[in-house]
């Protein structure tokens, strides 16, 4: 079976640790470079369902979206660059998208394909705490979304969870893409603050 992740969506793992070192520092060029990279997850999650025969609605699509990036965000700093980033946050789209098939599968009472298929995107079943775990992660960014400037919770809806491209959501509201991306980059800094000091117990809202 061809593999999701194609040899020209990855980037080289040392480059691109230095990028999310960079874009931890604040650096803003990379941020915006990150962002744009990060716009994979869309594309990885979409074609893992088609590969299992689209098992997940539109909003079920959305849901992973948001777990990829309620899992991801918080751990950049654990980002050894040993491989491409497309490649590290390939397992993040894999795992959550088998999570939500399995959650709306023991929902629903019926199996939603064989096991086996689901065995293919990751080989280790999940325990019940860490399906909890990640709901309470998805629960927690939804919360962060609500808590941003409207501009700033739109850009990232539209860029990280339906996909859009910078430059159409600039586009439709007469700003520059640099605009929407700094939109995202401070949003995505703010949630990722805010869920890192929720993780070590800290803030409460």
């Amino acid at each position: 079976m061809p593999s999701v992740l194609t040899h020209d969506s990855a980037g080289s793992g040392p480059a691109d640790l230095l990028l999310v070192q960079a874009a931890l520092r604040g650096d803003v060029a990379a941020g915006a470079t990150l962002l744009d990279r990060l716009g994979c997850i869309v594309k990885f999650v979409w074609r893992l369902n088609q590969r299992l025969g689209y098992q997940l609605p539109a909003e079920g699509q959305e849901d992973v979206v948001q777990a990829v990036y309620a899992a991801l965000w918080p751990r950049l700093r654990d980002f050894t660059g040993h491989n491409a980033l497309e490649t590290w946050v390939f397992g993040f789209c894999r795992n959550c998208l088998r999570s939500e098939v399995r959650r709306r599968s023991l929902h629903a009472r019926t199996p939603s394909l064989p096991a086996d298929q689901l065995d293919q995107l990751h080989p280790e079943f999940e325990p019940p705490e860490d399906l909890l775990a990640r709901r309470e992660r998805l629960e927690a960014l939804q919360h962060e979304l609500e808590q941003l400037p409207a501009e700033e919770a739109e850009a990232v809806r539209l860029r990280h969870l339906e996909g859009q491209a910078f430059e159409d959501i600039a586009r439709a509201r007469g700003v520059a893409a640099s605009t929407i991306k700094d939109r995202c980059y401070r949003a995505l800094t703010r949630i990722k603050d805010r869920l890192c000091r929720r993780h070590v117990g800290g803030e409460e809202s």
